[in-house]
C-alpha cells in the first residue's frame, strides 16, 4: 500500500527548502580561506576603503586652486556613479565574482546513494 502524502496547510510553502554548509561557504571563498568571520570582513574592508573613496572623490571635486582636478561635485558623482554600473554590468555579464561549489567526497556519496 503507498504511503498518503499528506496535504501543505493553508499558506504554507509546498516544500521546505535545504540550505547545506557547503553551499553557505562555498558562496564566500575568502572567508574560508583566511577563516574570517563575516562581520570582521565586512569592517575591515569598510574601514580600509572608505577613507581611499572619500579622498579620491575631494581630489576630483575641489577645485584646481587648492589642488585638486576641479570637476566639482556633479561630474564626480556621475563619474562614479558610471563606474560602479561599469563593475556591475561586467560582473553581471561575465560572472566573475561567482564561486564554483565543489562537493566534497561525502556529499558526493550522498548525492549517488552509495551511503
Amino acid at each position: 500500500m503507498a504511503a498518503l502524502r499528506q496535504r501543505p496547510r493553508a499558506g504554507s510553502p509546498p516544500f521546505k527548502p535545504r540550505f547545506n554548509r557547503s553551499a553557505r561557504n562555498g558562496a564566500s571563498p575568502h572567508r574560508n580561506r583566511y577563516r574570517l568571520n563575516a562581520v570582521l570582513a565586512f569592517w575591515i574592508a569598510y574601514i580600509l576603503t572608505r577613507p581611499l573613496g572619500a579622498s579620491l572623490g575631494d581630489y576630483l571635486s575641489q577645485p584646481r586652486v587648492d589642488g585638486g582636478l576641479g570637476l566639482g561635485t556633479v561630474v564626480t558623482s556621475a563619474l562614479f556613479l558610471a563606474t560602479i554600473l561599469g563593475v556591475v554590468i561586467y560582473l553581471t555579464r561575465t560572472r566573475k565574482d561567482t564561486a564554483v561549489l565543489v562537493p566534497s567526497a561525502g556529499e558526493r556519496d550522498r548525492q549517488n546513494g552509495s551511503l
